[in-house]
């Protein structure tokens, strides 16, 4: 990430992105440090979600769920302190049933595309847009022919790797480095408009790390949350999402060989959640940038 006089960032954090299937709980972060123009961070990574209770349009299904989740993560540097980020995963979802019926969907999920602005040189603050767009239709859109009745046709397209809609959300990112301690926090809030009958919602995330042995291993957690600014139509059918999500991480670099070549390792949980499985994940991810 860019480095700055006395506000540096460290080298090669940037969160393992998780896409916790029907919930994006842990989107990866950019963070508040825009990268100069030209410059990049690119990252592999996989996550695995498991849940007791799977949710569908905010609706329990009743079964299990587990999912697992590959993705392309990039952060591009450009003209005017402006950065762009962009996220592509497969989701690979599975429902189960006590009865031995499983559901299985191979389908691209909700990609994201953000904006980030370093509105003041020399100061960790952004002014960014998220976008978050469905790569799918989901099932409540694939018309009669898509009823859960029809297994196992409708094994393919259930259950959904997400709600399906638009999500919009302007936010502001903040970070502070601790230099010269190795050691950095961050913080970001948003409102998010959620387009497709879904009610809005207030973003909020923090982080924080530290380097225990400086530029080769940190030490890091991470949370948001989303709260929902109002009630649903019709919840029987189709109700919005709102979470709270917590992870811990470990990050590795190759250096002093390599120094931006990154492995991370996390875990999370989801201690709350209304409308949405309450589940636990595991991924990694393999990072580099330049």
């Amino acid at each position: 990430m860019k480095h700055l006089p006395t506000l540096a960032p460290p080298r090669c954090v940037a969160l393992l992105g998780l896409g916790a299937l029907a919930l994006t709980a842990a989107p990866a972060a950019a963070g508040p440090w825009v990268r100069d123009p030209g410059h990049a961070y690119v990252k592999l990574g996989a996550s695995r979600f498991t849940a007791d209770e799977g949710f569908n349009q905010g609706v329990s299904t009743g079964l299990a769920y587990e999912g697992i989740t590959s993705s392309l993560y990039a952060e591009v540097g450009l003209p005017a302190r402006l950065q762009l980020v962009a996220e592509l995963p497969f989701v690979l979802g599975v429902n189960r049933s006590e009865a031995g019926v499983n559901y299985h969907n191979r389908t691209l999920g909700d990609s994201r595309l953000q904006l980030d602005w370093g509105a003041w040189e020399g100061l960790p603050l952004t002014l960014s847009l998220d976008a978050k767009l469905p790569l799918y239709t989901p099932l409540a859109r694939q018309g009669a022919d898509a009823q859960l009745a029809d297994f196992p046709q409708s094994a393919t397209r259930f259950p959904d790797p997400g709600d399906g809609n638009i999500d919009l959300t302007p936010k502001v990112q903040y970070g502070h480095s601790f230099h010269p301690l190795p050691a950095w926090a961050t913080a970001e809030l948003g409102y998010r408009a959620r387009l497709g009958g879904f009610t809005d919602g207030l973003w909020a995330a923090a982080g924080a790390g530290w380097f225990v042995w400086p530029e080769h291993v940190a030490l890091g957690v991470y949370g948001n949350a989303v709260i929902n600014l109002g009630q649903d139509d019709d919840p029987m059918v189709q109700a919005t999402r709102e979470f709270v999500y917590l992870q811990g991480y470990l990050l590795l670099t190759a250096a002093p060989w390599v120094k931006d070549l990154g492995l991370t390792l996390s875990a999370g949980v989801l201690p709350w959640a209304r409308n949405a499985a309450a589940g636990r994940d595991l991924g990694l991810g393999i990072s580099y940038a330049y």
